[in-house]
């Protein structure tokens, strides 16, 4: 099957995109504990500044969307010293001749392509946006549309689990075949008519001095060409932990700030909730009531909490679910969590826990 070559612009939403790679869990409202102590919930006096940067996107690229701000209660400040802000990272917006690694962060590097698949069927097909993690592993998200007359018109698309016709290529020349793939691209699907439908491909690191990407499809023909991964549109961070120092967070820049709580331990707050927090807490005492142990991603967590007038607190027992750390220090984090944006809060809290890890160049 060729490709038209028709190039056209699809906008999607990424944060669908992102529930796909990302743990979340799901909001509980917090019980009240008349008996349970209040705690020093500490909130950033000073929140450390965020990198920017402007992302240089190809015309039938989509850009990566922001969401908007909301208006949610302010948790009082118990803290009785000016929080002392983390340094901000300084990123170079122009690439060296021969950089070791892309900048971890999200790009909204791609475009679109639309193919016939049969006589009277064809498929819009777009690379949407590629996340540098900081393993340096690239992950290309992707769509396919079946643009049928109707839901009848259906096509059947097989998983890409090991399809080597699917591959990246750089500005040197280097060839990348894919180590995994999710969503939509590990199944076996009916794309029905009008139905979006997303994956991913993981690939391995940039050569040094790879800048300039090519998505291939070779089964369908298909190119999507300058895929250029110099300034991303998201910065990803890591939170450096007091108690903890072994290990780490990852957080997006437009989601979290990073600050110090006024015992020196690690402070995320959430940039359109800042009632929600979360706050590295050094070993001690669990003091609420126990809830329930889960996974979040590849971290095991036990959970407890509270709950405050306008707020609950959770605490977050990382109990296993890291490689090679000795657990006989268990870290130890609280979650702020105001009731009206309870879900987002979680969500978004579940996101930057799953991300525990030992801490690694």
């Amino acid at each position: 099957m060729k490709s038209s070559n028709n190039q056209k612009r699809f906008s999607l939403v990424l944060a669908v995109v992102l529930i796909l790679v990302s743990a979340c869990t799901a909001a509980e409202t917090p019980t009240a504990q008349p008996a349970a102590t209040n705690p020093p919930a500490a909130t950033a006096v000073a929140a450390a500044p965020s990198a920017t940067a402007t992302s240089t996107v190809k015309p039938s690229a989509t850009p990566l969307p922001s969401a908007a701000a909301t208006s949610t209660p302010t948790i009082a400040s118990t803290a009785t010293s000016t929080l002392t802000p983390l340094p901000s990272a300084t990123f170079t917006t122009t690439p060296t001749a021969t950089p070791a690694f892309i900048t971890p962060g999200f790009y909204g590097a791609g475009g679109c392509l639309e193919y016939r698949y049969t006589p009277s069927l064809t498929i819009d097909f777009c690379v949407i946006n590629v996340e540098v993690r900081w393993d340096h592993h690239m992950v290309v998200t992707v769509s396919w549309i079946n643009n049928g007359a109707s839901p009848a018109g259906s096509i059947t698309k097989p998983s890409d689990m090991g399809n080597t016709d699917i591959y990246l290529t750089d500005n040197l020349g280097n060839h990348y075949d894919h180590v995994n793939v999710g969503g939509d691209a590990a199944r076996n699907i009916e794309l029905l008519s009008g139905i979006t439908y997303l994956g991913t491909f993981t690939f391995p690191p940039a050569q040094p001095g790879a800048t300039i990407f090519t998505f291939h499809d070779s089964d369908n023909g298909l190119e999507i060409d300058d895929m250029a991964l110099i300034t991303p549109a998201i910065y990803t961070f890591r939170l450096p932990l007091k108690w903890y120092p072994s290990l780490t967070f990852e957080y997006r820049s437009d989601l979290w700030t990073s600050s110090l709580t006024e015992d020196g331990g690690g402070l995320l707050t959430h940039t359109e909730i800042p009632a929600c927090q979360i706050l590295e807490w050094q070993p001690s005492e669990i003091q609420g009531k126990y809830k329930n142990t889960m996974p979040i991603g590849p971290v095991t967590y036990e959970i407890y909490g509270w709950s405050e007038p306008e707020w609950g607190v959770r605490e977050y027992l990382a109990a296993s679910g890291i490689e090679t750390y000795d657990f006989a220090v268990k870290p130890l984090f609280h979650v702020t969590i105001p009731y009206d944006t309870a879900e987002r809060c979680l969500n978004d809290a579940s996101i930057v826990l799953a991300t525990l890890r030992l801490l690694q160049p």
